[in-house]
């Protein structure tokens, strides 16, 4: 087996450092420019192995900062003092995994030639699954200087992603999901941390679907759920609360119109491993209800 080749780089300013190992001819492993507005804004042509390593160290507590934009799954890590997008990460099952802008490594001649793809034609199942298969699974972010953890070292943008609602205002959780006209198709109306906060007016039977690495919560602001689970039946009435696990096949189902509010990770899926005529993207679920 072959010895793994350390790649170096970072931002313009040097206050954001990349280490780069891979057991891969650098000649063989292709850049992906991706054709979104925001990548080809920043030159960006993104390399990664599925057997190698990145670490992503900070200078000054908070030159390392974060965009999140389309399904907000993906975290676009830039330097906050001279604006180099440097990598893209993704939070699944406890690890970090991720790819690097091959502009800002030091033997970036070293690649082959960038070739053009388009994630953001794929359905949001085959998007995720791209990035399990090809990006670097073993990414380790370190704190910068004065930061005591790697939640201190990410400060996010201060840019509104477009159709995002302004966390400022104080949503009535309620009257927005009494106002929706469309069944089914839940509205984000707040986000904490990395999980969004929806609603959603439902009426009917949804089908049954899991989420593989997400759980989920359901919170009843009116009428009544009745959550179907394989082995069991759980009632919901107004106030009433459940939490989906991960991998639980469910059926949420109401008899009449029933309000809900839920929290999921920015990552789910809104009809899990199934895709039918409900699904709605992030972004969709991110209009002004």
């Amino acid at each position: 087996m072959p010895e793994a080749t350390q790649f170096h780089g970072g931002c313009h300013c040097g206050q954001l450092r990349l280490q780069f190992r891979s057991q891969a001819d650098p000649a063989r492993l292709v850049p992906r420019a991706c054709d979104c507005s925001f990548c080809r804004g920043h030159g960006a042509a993104w390399i990664s192995d599925p057997a190698g390593s990145l670490a992503i160290a900070g200078g000054r507590a908070g030159t390392m900062r974060e965009y999140r934009q389309g399904s907000g799954a993906a975290r676009f890590l830039l330097c906050g003092e001279c604006g180099v997008l440097v990598a893209v990460v993704y939070r699944h099952a406890g690890g970090v995994h991720g790819a690097v802008n091959v502009g800002c490594l030091d033997a970036r001649d070293a690649f082959a030639a960038a070739v053009v793809a388009s994630p953001q034609a794929l359905p949001p199942t085959e998007k995720l699954a791209r990035w399990l298969a090809l990006w670097i699974p073993d990414v380790a972010l370190a704190p910068a200087h004065g930061a005591s953890s790697n939640r201190e070292a990410f400060h996010p943008v201060d840019r509104q992603p477009a159709g995002e609602i302004p966390m400022q205002q104080a949503p009535n959780p309620r009257a927005i999901a009494a106002a929706l006209t469309e069944l089914w198709s839940p509205r984000v109306v707040g986000e904490v941390d990395d999980a969004y906060i929806k609603v959603a007016k439902v009426h009917g039977s949804f089908g049954w679907h899991h989420h593989a690495d997400e759980d989920e919560l359901f919170f009843v602001l009116a009428g009544q759920l009745r959550m179907e689970l394989r082995d069991r039946v759980v009632m919901l009435d107004e106030g009433g609360m459940f939490i989906v696990p991960r991998g639980v096949e469910h059926n949420p189902v109401a008899e009449g119109e029933c309000l809900l509010m839920l929290v999921e990770r920015k990552s789910t899926l809104h009809t899990g491993n199934v895709v039918n005529e409900r699904t709605r993207s992030i972004e969709e679920q991110l209009r002004p209800a």
